[in-house]
């Protein structure tokens, strides 16, 4: 298994070609982007020509699948993420045509959701599977040693800190909570543009000892870290079905998170879970005092969604459907640049 990325990653086992900075936003002028695409492509075309792999695999059609789409190597999977459809896609025309060409050009297309997939629909209907990356249940689960009790009522948001996941909405519902639920803990988790605002904010409110920016956590120890909260935010006006909502229900937390329609395939409102009008932080904010002053809310959520992502999301499980998806394009396909 070789990797092409626009950075240094080091993955035992894995061997890596960094080719710099990926393409730059849409933003930037025409010919400046038009440069660097046909650099990057010059590039991934001569690491392929080196290793010759059986498939191609490009995750993220604005950049890395656009790019792989234009390098013409065959088989050709491309995997959304969510925004790139769901954001990208209706951004401006050029962003549109990246996303459009690289999902026309792909042999077989991944999505991550339901909503993703019907949101490809009107592109193409063929070769379009349904396959969330799934998660680890062996290391995401509810540690035995946790207790929740009045002294451990801590919410946790793990979305990175810009303007695509909103976290200011948690920010500011911060000073409504602790008004009714005064010994409330909070741990943002990630890093962002947003970031030193947003510590500005809580240091000026007074809530620093409050509230704990946590910054980027390792995968390998995000478990550890969602054990040590009792409920799970997500802010986020966009999303497809994203694997921190997924991680955190395995871990027996209880999910308060936007009304969209990613979220509403996994959180049925007041069953499993609390969706509230994104955007809308008094709604937020009275979700989140509504379910710190009732533990018995967040005790019997936590076998319904540890078995929603055991049977649904696993990752050994979604991972054995990629396989099978590699060898079916691998027997009636060949990589020809």
């Amino acid at each position: 298994m070789s990797l092409i990325s626009d950075r240094e990653n080091k993955i035992d086992g894995v061997e890596t070609f960094d080719i710099g900075e990926c393409l730059s936003g849409v933003y930037i002028s025409y010919l400046s982007a038009t440069s660097q695409i046909y650099k990057k492509r010059n590039a991934i075309k001569k690491i392929l020509r080196k290793i010759k792999p059986d498939i191609i695999h490009a995750h993220y059609a604005t950049n890395y699948g656009f790019l792989a789409a234009i390098s013409g190597y065959r088989p050709f999977i491309l995997t959304l993420h969510g925004s790139d459809i769901l954001v990208d896609y209706s951004r401006n025309t050029l962003s549109k045509f990246f996303v459009n060409y690289a999902i026309k050009k792909a042999d077989v297309v991944t999505s991550p959701s339901k909503t993703i997939t019907q949101k490809v629909a009107p592109l193409r209907t063929n070769d379009v599977h349904t396959v969330q990356y799934g998660v680890d249940t062996n290391k995401f689960c509810r540690s035995k040693d946790v207790i929740i009790s009045d002294k451990e009522k801590t919410v946790i948001s793990t979305r990175h800190l810009t303007d695509k996941y909103d976290v200011k909405i948690l920010i500011n519902a911060i000073p409504l909570i602790l008004d009714k639920v005064p010994d409330a803990r909070f741990l943002i988790v990630g890093e962002g543009e947003k970031r030193p605002l947003f510590e500005t904010e809580i240091k000026k409110m007074g809530y620093h000892e409050r509230v704990e920016f946590l910054g980027a956590v390792p995968n390998e120890k995000m478990p550890d870290v969602l054990n040590k909260a009792s409920i799970y935010v997500s802010t986020s006006p966009s999303d497809g079905l994203s694997i921190s909502l997924l991680e955190a229900m395995a871990c027996g937390l209880f999910p308060i998170v936007t009304d969209i329609s990613g979220n509403r395939e996994v959180i049925i409102d007041g069953t499993n879970g609390i969706l509230f009008p994104a955007g809308d932080v008094g709604k937020l904010g009275e979700s989140i005092i509504s379910v710190l002053n009732n533990k018995e809310s967040i005790s019997s959520t936590l076998q319904k969604n540890q078995a929603i992502v055991e049977k649904e999301f696993s990752q050994e499980k979604n991972l054995a459907r990629v396989e099978s998806i590699y060898r079916k394009i691998y027997e009636t396909g060949e990589g020809i640049i």
